[in-house]
């Protein structure tokens, strides 16, 4: 996880890219990767512990990240479909391209490797997004945090503000509540990784004390 202030509007952001399979926040190694540190995109503030960044910068690298989260959320999949050395040998033969189209360029290639998402999948995306929504309007977003999965399925059933989307077959219903549920674990790792976060913040402001042991890989703002 990165806490970064535009320095334009003073306001603070968070930017996340989850691994599924460990639930591990990789957006540091992915942004340094990609050159964010080393060109300046994002430069640490060791006084109030976040990255500062231009709002241009910030508005690049927020879709980049939020479209290659979706491509990791997709190679997961087709890994645990087509298997793991069928899917790496996809990726392995896609040549070299500029960071902003990484997504695009591999979604290609496995999309021509495995033909293009199936209704299911449509179905499973569409219930991802309804509980996306739901947990970001909903006045109490830990009530579904709670749930077990017997307890999701009964709670989205009877859901009405927004209702759960409705399909034709019982597999595209199935998919759906099990991209609801996805997306629901998404967010109890999301809540976990913020409460730890704040607990650690709150620890810090009372001991008085900042990590010496971090060494931030940009020039620190004073």
């Amino acid at each position: 996880m990165m806490q970064v202030k535009v320095i334009e509007t003073g306001e603070v952001k968070t930017l996340r890219l989850i691994d599924p399979d460990s639930g591990v926040d990789f957006v540091q190694d992915f942004v340094g990767n990609g050159g964010g540190f080393e060109n300046k995109d994002f430069v640490y503030n060791h006084e109030d512990d976040v990255f500062e960044v231009t709002a241009q910068a910030f508005g690049w690298w927020n879709q980049v990240i939020s479209d290659q989260q979706e491509l990791v959320y997709r190679i997961d999949e087709l890994k645990e479909e087509h298997g793991s050395d069928a899917v790496n040998e996809v990726l392995y033969s896609v040549g070299g391209h500029d960071l902003e189209d990484d997504a695009a360029v591999v979604n290609a290639a496995l999309d021509e490797a495995f033909g293009e998402e199936d209704v299911q999948v449509e179905a499973q995306d569409a219930g991802a997004t309804w509980m996306e929504v739901v947990l970001t309007e909903c006045e109490n977003p830990q009530e579904w945090l709670g749930l077990n999965y017997q307890e999701f399925l009964q709670a989205a059933a009877n859901a009405t503000r927004p209702a759960f989307p409705a399909f034709e077959t019982t597999a595209e219903m199935d998919a759906a509540y099990q991209g609801a549920w996805g997306q629901l674990e998404f967010g109890w790792k999301l809540h976990a990784a913020d409460k730890a976060y704040q607990e650690d913040l709150e620890k810090r402001k009372v001991e008085g004390w900042k990590d010496p042991g971090f060494k931030p890989e940009c020039p620190i703002v004073h």
